[in-house]
């Protein structure tokens, strides 16, 4: 599944909460997770606390500036 395909469906819009939870159905533990533009690591967060272990990469220097100040 491909980023398009999640901002077509209606889960998308679903709380954080949920949608996290939504996000830890589509993956396989064990499997490399790499979230291009994750932001302030909000998914990276969640899924190392759920024993994942993801890589980001936040490709924004608008993000990356404002996150550092």
């Amino acid at each position: 599944m491909n980023y398009d395909d999640v901002f077509k469906q209606k889960e998308y819009n679903l709380p954080d909460k949920e949608r996290i939870k939504k996000v830890k159905d589509w993956l396989i533990k064990g499997e490399s997770i790499l979230d291009v533009g994750c932001g302030r690591g909000h998914y990276l967060k969640a899924l190392i606390k759920a024993g994942y272990a993801p890589v980001g990469i936040e490709p924004s220097k608008y993000v990356i500036k404002r996150d550092l100040k």
